[in-house]
């Protein structure tokens, strides 16, 4: 079972500082031609690299919804951590305690680990079936939420 990221506008904001970078390698190349007449070899490097990392993070995040944000199976739930990150994965027998702050579901291990989920990254409809399902697989209850309660927006 899994769960995609809902689509917000926190996505359209780095898609957008994604495409700003873009801008600025370009200018990177396009300055010290103005001003130079030339650009040195470097400058090309550094241009090129700032451009396709730019590149990179524009599909990285326009993609964000059709990437699953968590994942679960019979052991374990496995949460997407970012571009550089692993998943995390928490097996279900090692959970010790579930609770729930504002829009943050923190999860924590019987050795002290954890992870946080962010609940508005969740559409309204995943946000209460991953509640329930997460309930139903841990035998714990989320503390700070009521049967069937939605955690609120952030």
């Amino acid at each position: 079972m899994s769960f995609k990221y809902a689509p917000s506008g926190e996505w359209r904001k780095k898609g957008s500082q994604a495409w700003l970078s873009i801008c600025s390698s370009v200018l990177v190349l396009a300055i010290p031609l103005a001003l130079n007449g030339r650009v040195e070899p470097f400058q090309v490097y550094i241009g090129i690299a700032l451009f396709l990392l730019a590149i990179f993070q524009v599909i990285y995040f326009a993609n964000m919804v059709r990437r699953d944000y968590i994942r679960m199976d019979e052991q374990a739930l496995m949460i997407h951590r970012g571009i550089l990150d692993s998943r995390k994965k928490i097996r279900f027998d090692q959970v010790s305690e579930v609770s729930c702050v504002h829009d943050v579901l923190a999860i924590r291990t019987r050795d002290g680990d954890g992870e946080d989920i962010y609940m508005s990254r969740l559409v309204d409809e995943d946000r209460l079936r991953f509640i329930t399902e997460l309930e139903g697989r841990i035998n714990v209850s989320v503390s700070g939420l009521a049967k069937g309660e939605l955690p609120p927006h952030a």
